[in-house]
């Protein structure tokens, strides 16, 4: 039992001592943003995370009215704020992190995060996940894609019925003429009659 406890006690002394180490130093290469508080990076050495920028809770009235801070300000950015070409810290979470994550609006998706990026020009902290590649860019499709249905499926319903409608039967009608005048106009081998 006692062979246990000391080596419980110099696994927690370990994790303790390296919990600060910087893991790696890289420049960001490119970055994908989306208009949520999301965004993907590519670094140099060609590894893609995905970012996640921390969204404060409300303050209470109490709170608000003597001024407590509920975030430091070095996290309070988005992946937007960010410049190509800076260069970036990565720390892992655990034992770097200098905010409670009771205080995000956003804390299930900050306890998914790994690691810490840490912009060493600007002071600036993001959350972040590894990711491969591949999974990455399948990512980036499908959140734009995603983005992309949700603003035109607001813009579309936020239209009087009556014009949309109207747009639906005009838009059909069009796209069908369209589309029959290249079926007459190309016969079965692709040549075009003039």
């Amino acid at each position: 039992m006692k062979k246990w406890r000391t080596l419980l006690a110099m696994l927690s002394i370990c994790s303790f001592i390296f919990a600060d180490e910087l893991e790696n130093i890289e420049i960001l290469s490119s970055k994908v943003v989306l208009q949520s508080s999301e965004g993907y990076f590519a670094l140099s050495d060609g590894s893609c995370w995905k970012v996640v920028s921390f969204s404060p809770r409300w303050r209470s009235p109490c709170e608000w009215w003597h001024n407590v801070e509920i975030v430091p300000e070095s996290y309070k950015t988005t992946p937007a704020d960010w410049l190509v070409g800076t260069k970036i810290e990565i720390y892992p979470v655990y034992g770097n992190l200098d905010v409670n994550l009771d205080n995000a609006s956003n804390e299930a998706e900050l306890m998914e995060c790994t690691h810490l990026l840490y912009d060493t020009k600007a002071r600036r902290v993001l959350f972040a996940i590894p990711m491969h590649p591949s999974y990455c860019l399948t990512n980036v499709f499908t959140d734009a894609h995603q983005e992309g249905y949700d603003k035109g499926y607001l813009d579309g319903r936020s239209e009087p019925f009556e014009h949309s409608a109207e747009s639906y039967t005009n838009g059909y009608e069009a796209g069908y003429e369209n589309g029959y005048k290249e079926a007459r106009t190309e016969d079965a081998f692709g040549d075009v009659d003039l």
